[in-house]
């Protein structure tokens, strides 16, 4: 990966590349937290509907921004066959990748605290829905699994990004 000096309006802002892996994780971050009714779109409407959460709104739409602009970068469509993408960025795009490194880590955190209840024989969700159906606690581990390998790859991405954007600045 390396970086580029892009010209920008006023300033000097850099693109920095990513790779397809990289680019996939980012795309299915946007798709499953910002981007779908049960994220920050979701947030959003909420706060729309909600008198005296206009704050909240501007600010969910603001990340729904960033992350459009991301998708124009990387593309809109699920899958892509380019081995590197470039992303011009800028301080808002860089506190984007901060801001979701800092929220995948809090959940990988809680994703291996619920991966060792489950070791210890117990279910994590136990306490909040009462028992649940034989194999449940299996699709549950499964789940935890595979969002726990989507964050490690989202966070390999905002990590390069992030890498990248510190390498320039030394």
């Amino acid at each position: 990966m390396h970086t580029e000096g892009t010209p920008t309006d006023g300033g000097d802002a850099v693109a920095v590349q990513i790779s397809r892996d990289q680019r996939d994780a980012l795309h299915s971050e946007i798709r499953t937290y910002i981007l779908d009714d049960g994220g920050y779109l979701g947030d959003f409407a909420n706060a729309l509907r909600s008198r005296g959460h206009g704050f909240d709104a501007r600010e969910r739409w603001a990340q729904m921004s960033i992350a459009a602009r991301i998708l124009d970068a990387i593309g809109w469509d699920l899958t892509s066959d380019r081995d590197t993408y470039t992303l011009p960025m800028d301080s808002q795009l860089a506190e984007f990748a901060r801001w979701r490194l800092m929220e995948t880590k809090a959940c990988l955190t809680e994703n291996a605290e619920g991966l060792a209840e489950i070791r210890a024989g117990h279910d994590p969700a136990a306490r909040y829905v009462g028992e649940r159906p034989a194999g449940a606690l299996e699709l549950e581990r499964q789940d935890m699994l595979d969002r726990a390998d989507n964050d490690l790859a989202v966070v390999g991405a905002c990590l390069a990004i992030l890498d990248q954007l510190s390498a320039l600045e030394s």
